[in-house]
């Protein structure tokens, strides 16, 4: 990925292809939005997957609740993994307040836990709105690791949920933790042949490969929407990757994935992000939505 330095404008340690990509990206809207199309993080990465990792700078957003330090945990485990940097992030509401006792005590906790973790990290406090400030950092991560904080409660009210802002705004995947953190070595991709269930299990190949990620492929049929056969590019894919995973079917969709989830004893769900029907996710159901509200395992976000 090459080298690495820390910037005055981010605070952080970031190689310098990241930082101009996303100025890139903040200047022109053309590149913002190739930045953001299906299959991009994915293609910017297919010779990392091969030569280095792939997750070498890992947002974390701290609100310094008791909660919140779960994903400092999550993200250990990952940073284990990959050798990877923890950027994090405590977003306080005025510039008077980054210099407040709380946001100091939040830095000093990050800095010992990072400490004791063996684990190279620096976290940044900004004055401003939590959303915008998560979004304009996502860009500067290979992943983001963030707490499910009033997840989308489906119907037309998920249009207006802050998460599903930085789901949509984020270049590269999200894992969301609702719970405690987990050792992410049983994983289930959920899988429909759609272009973002390809970025989900492009992902779990990976984690299969590289942490030996035990993988299972799951489908739901839709009640005849899906054919089983669509699992055969799922097959294809890990065949020629030389990785060994199990494969499910189900009839129904959402709920069947959360019984599948339950029975299984994953700790870890892979799925895409949001489609482009808008309308079909607030009128027939979204799974994502249903996983942020319901899921208690890690969800890998992917885009």
């Amino acid at each position: 990925m090459g080298s690495s330095f820390k910037t005055k404008e981010t605070g952080w340690t970031i190689n310098p292809e990241t930082v101009a990509t996303a100025l890139s990206a903040k200047k022109n809207p053309a590149a913002e939005n190739q930045l953001a199309a299906t299959g991009s993080w994915r293609e910017s990465r297919l010779m990392e997957r091969y030569t280095e990792k792939l997750f070498n700078n890992i947002l974390i957003p701290l609100s310094g609740d008791p909660s919140s330090w779960e994903t400092l945990e999550q993200a250990f485990v990952i940073a284990r993994h990959e050798g990877a940097r923890l950027n994090g992030l405590h977003v306080v509401g005025s510039s008077k307040a980054r210099d407040s006792a709380f946001a100091l005590e939040v830095q000093e906790k990050f800095n010992d836990l990072c400490a004791q973790a063996r684990v190279k990290g620096a976290l940044v406090v900004e004055a401003g709105d939590i959303v915008q400030k998560i979004n304009e950092r996502t860009r500067l991560a290979d992943l983001t690791v963030l707490k499910i904080v009033n997840p989308p409660l489906g119907g037309l009210a998920s249009l207006k949920s802050p998460f599903r802002s930085i789901i949509n705004a984020a270049s590269g995947p999200l894992l969301g933790l609702q719970g405690k953190a987990s050792p992410l070595d049983r994983a289930l991709v959920a899988f429909d042949g759609s272009p973002r269930s390809k970025e989900a299990l492009f992902v779990g190949a990976y984690l299969a490969e590289q942490w030996k990620t035990a993988l299972t492929v799951f489908t739901a049929l839709e009640d005849g929407r899906l054919s089983p056969s669509v699992q055969d590019l799922a097959r294809r894919y890990l065949e020629f990757h030389e990785i060994e995973a199990e494969f499910m079917l189900a009839n129904g969709s959402a709920q069947a994935l959360g019984k599948a989830l339950s029975a299984g004893g994953f700790n870890l769900l892979l799925l895409g992000s949001y489609g482009s029907s808008v309308i079909r996710e607030v009128f027939i159901g979204n799974t994502l939505d249903f996983a942020l509200r319901e899921s208690e395992v890690p969800i890998f976000i992917c885009r």
